[in-house]
């Protein structure tokens, strides 16, 4: 008898959001249907940080290619092109120690990016300021660390931007 209760609120519950728009994070899809593949332009970069636009164009590609809703193909081959602009790039201490040596910084990058249709004008989805942090430590002294240590929070940040913007185009925010 409870067990039988139990399983009839779960499933008015499911019901009940399923009717309200509510769905599980990446499983909504917003995109017309007719758009399957997408091209990865390559990102106008507005920083003096050089690598950043390849580690986030190859990040989007692996995101999609992850989620596997849209295949990633050349240009004249998609149904719609990814373009994007990456904004700003900051690289900033943000603790110190108590000898006032720089013990963290702070990687924060910002994007604009919009997908349109490859064959018309029509933008299907545009995302502006999207901004991904990652802090990162430092040895002083230590500049092959620090190196080593800031490549990895771009690395990750362009990875947490890549995902912010694929599940943003399906859930159409």
């Amino acid at each position: 008898m409870l067990r039988q209760m139990v399983l009839k609120l779960l499933v008015i519950s499911i019901l009940l959001l399923q009717g309200c728009g509510y769905h599980l994070r990446g499983f909504g899809d917003t995109l017309p249907s007719d758009v399957k593949t997408v091209a990865i332009l390559p990102f106008d970069n507005k920083t003096f940080e050089a690598d950043m636009a390849t580690l986030l164009e190859s990040s989007l590609a692996k995101e999609f290619s992850r989620v596997k809703r849209l295949s990633v193909v050349p240009e004249d081959q998609a149904d719609a092109l990814l373009t994007g602009s990456i904004s700003s790039f900051e690289n900033r201490p943000v603790s110190f120690s108590s000898a006032d040596q720089v013990r963290d910084y702070r990687v924060e990058v910002t994007v604009d990016v919009r997908l349109k249709y490859r064959q018309r004008e029509e933008i299907l989805w545009t995302g502006k300021g999207l901004r991904e942090v990652k802090d990162y430590k430092v040895e002083p002294g230590n500049e092959d660390l620090a190196e080593i240590n800031k490549n990895e929070a771009k690395e990750t940040v362009a990875d947490e931007l890549a995902e912010l913007i694929v599940d943003r185009i399906f859930e159409g925010f």
